[in-house]
């Protein structure tokens, strides 16, 4: 998981240096992972009602999973082990040793392009807009969703203003602060 720090520096690193913050989020990310690529084994999961069936003996039957789902067991890992696939290996990202939520690449400029995963969040940090679009719109590509009136994008991506809890705002002078205020009403507005 993404140590709370990461993104705190991320963040304080990107009102230094005047950086584009965004946030993003990978659409139905659990759906996409890979099995193969965790080395979990076979999925099974019992049908939900509705679909159950049984052999000759009256014994229920189980699906075997090509795809995790939400909820399940191995389903967090294998979506992790999929990112960490595409951002290492295929877009050539490099996965910090200190935090592995943490994801750098050197870009053809010289700039480079930092990002915090949680989940399927995203927080990214740039200078070089168009170089790190292309980044995003590659990643965005590789976990595209099959729709009816053709595959939509797989990422969502908009400037930052809020991400794990915290409002981010920024100000004229590029200075940027963290607050947990709509968090915390959210949680104590429950009491």
């Amino acid at each position: 998981s993404c140590h709370n720090t990461t993104h705190k520096c991320l963040i304080a690193n990107a009102s230094v240096t005047g950086a584009r913050l965004m946030t993003g989020d990978i659409q139905g990310a659990y759906l996409k992972g890979d099995p193969s690529l965790a080395k979990v084994g076979t999925i099974h999961a019992r049908p939900p009602p509705g679909y159950r069936t049984y052999d000759d003996r009256g014994i229920p039957l189980v699906w075997r999973m090509i795809r995790p789902l939400y909820g399940q067991i191995e389903a967090g890992k294998i979506w992790h082990a999929t990112l960490v696939q595409q951002l290492v290996n295929v877009q050539a990202f490099k996965q910090s040793h200190y935090d592995p939520c943490l994801f750098t690449k050197q870009m053809d400029d010289g700039t480079i392009m930092k990002m915090v995963v949680y989940v399927d969040d995203l927080l990214v940090s740039d200078v070089s807009h168009k170089l790190a679009d292309a980044e995003l719109e590659q990643l965005s590509l590789a976990f595209q969703t099959p729709g009816p009136d053709g595959p939509k994008p797989g990422l969502k991506m908009e400037l930052a203003s809020f991400f794990l809890g915290g409002n981010i705002r920024r100000d004229a002078k590029h200075s940027i602060s963290i607050s947990s205020d709509a968090y915390v009403k959210r949680l104590t507005g429950k009491y």
